[in-house]
């Protein structure tokens, strides 16, 4: 039901877009050469087979940004698909996805008969983004002329390469209210079809699915709430309520303890905010109806349950969220322990410029059975690992970032345009929500949210552009 509304929308669009018919044949040739590769392990006949979809589809910035949601969500998730080449003693990581961005930049700039035309946005936001990521690569060039292309400081050039295009994902016609809700709904299709799948082999095995995407469960739970609170079409708010639905059962598949949490503060803020701005066109029927959905889904719930774990979801949930011993903050064995252990490694190094991008923390690595000193690339709190590769100073830039986006963000969300709010809630929730999840779990840099990040910055700069000019219009 969700694929065939999102084909009946698709179809709606004009000529130049991507028709229902060929959107099929695309998601059939993916998921079937995702199949082949994930169970043969053959990712680099993937690598190599998956742009031939570039025959079938128009490559403009929309069906681009689709399929590359497609190819990190659903079909081709990142640590499972990476494929490994050295170029000019470099090691390089390649997902699907950065194939598919490199051959539409390639295409999108080799069309252009004038590059000059080009113009960087005029942004506070951008600006605040540019310097961070300027100071990120400025700290990449001693790292390079002193070990050359190590793995995982070429893997941090890449992902600030990829935030380096955020201007240029602004310049795109993507912005338009058909077009940022459709692509809204294709991310929350192809994130409810990997839920899917996780949730599967979750009540299958009984045991905790571990994924790079279930940040995406959580943030499409948000999304699908905000579209579901504002779309009027009653067969979408049908689908939008079996998406949250999807998207709530994928949270509780992955066991993350802070994506719990954060999701349920950052909806329960929107609905608060939502219920309190709508009180006086809130009528009796339309609340109960709201209660009545809600009780039958967590009667789902508890149903699905009892009949495959052999549980309740109240205790499941009190079991998760309390499973401690007494030494669980002093225990480095532990996955609490270890994060404190970790974060305490970085700042008794500390310093106010950082060591690099790319550079490693010496410690002893007690998870996933490794019970050994390595040197460790990636730190589970983010903001300690931006501590430790760019110091104070670059942590105080990427703040200024937050600060700036945050504020942005939030101007929009309280706008008394139905739309600009909508956009503004949606920006606004999901960063806020990763940046909670990212104390425990770094996922702002991870390979399959840059270009959300680069989608919603977007948002902010066009929409917040267009309000500007409206008050001046006005003012004038």
């Amino acid at each position: 039901m969700f694929l065939y509304g999102f084909l009946f929308m698709i179809d709606t669009m004009e000529e130049k877009k991507i028709n229902g018919t060929l959107l099929v044949i695309s998601f059939v040739y993916l998921s079937v050469l995702s199949l082949f590769a994930n169970a043969t392990g053959h990712i680099s006949i993937a690598l190599l087979l998956a742009p031939l979809l570039f025959f079938l589809i128009k490559f403009d910035a929309f069906n681009f940004i689709v399929v590359y949601f497609s190819c990190n969500l659903f079909f081709f998730e990142p640590h499972k698909s990476s494929v490994f080449f050295n170029v000019l003693n470099a090691t390089v990581s390649l997902q699907i996805a950065d194939v598919f961005l490199i051959i539409f930049l390639a295409g999108y700039f080799f069309s252009k008969k004038n590059l000059s035309s080009f113009t960087f946005p005029r942004s506070g936001l951008l600006f605040t983004f540019y310097l961070f990521i300027a100071y990120v690569l400025i700290m990449a060039i001693n790292p390079l002329l002193a070990k050359g292309g190590d793995l995982w400081l070429v893997y941090d050039i890449k992902i600030f390469l990829v935030f380096a295009l955020a201007a240029f994902f602004c310049t795109q016609p993507l912005y338009t209210p058909k077009k940022i809700i459709y692509i809204f709904f294709a991310v929350i299709l192809f994130v409810d079809l990997y839920a899917l799948i996780v949730i599967g082999e979750f009540l299958f095995t009984r045991e905790r699915q571990i994924t790079w995407n279930e940040i995406y469960f959580s943030n499409m739970t948000i999304v699908s709430m905000v579209l579901f609170t504002a779309i009027r079409n009653k067969f979408c708010k049908v689908m939008l309520a079996v998406a949250i639905f999807i998207s709530v059962l994928g949270i509780l598949a992955s066991q993350t303890r802070s994506i719990w949490i954060s999701t349920f503060l950052c909806s329960m803020a929107y609905l608060v905010y939502f219920f309190i701005r709508k009180l006086k066109n809130i009528d009796a029927g339309k609340i109960t109806k709201f209660v009545i959905i809600m009780a039958l889904s967590f009667l789902a719930v508890e149903i699905i349950m009892r009949v495959f774990l052999k549980t309740d979801l109240l205790y499941y949930l009190i079991k998760r969220m309390t499973i401690t011993d007494n030494t669980e903050l002093i225990n480095p064995f532990s996955s609490l322990g270890y994060r404190i252990y970790e974060s305490t490694s970085v700042w008794l190094k500390r310093s106010f410029w950082g060591h690099g991008t790319g550079a490693y923390l010496y410690l002893f690595q007690t998870q996933m059975g490794r019970m050994k000193f390595l040197y460790w690339q990636s730190i589970h709190c983010e903001y300690m690992e931006i501590l430790h590769k760019w110091g104070f100073f670059g942590l105080g830039l990427y703040f200024i970032f937050i600060v700036t986006y945050l504020f942005q963000s939030f101007k929009l969300f309280i706008s008394k345009k139905r739309f600009v709010s909508l956009l503004g809630a949606i920006a606004f929730f999901t960063f806020f929500n990763t940046l909670i999840i990212s104390l425990t779990s770094g996922y702002m840099f991870r390979v399959n949210m840059l270009m959300w990040v680069n989608l919603m910055i977007g948002v902010i700069v066009n929409y917040r552009t267009r309000l500007l000019k409206n008050k001046q219009r006005r003012h004038s």
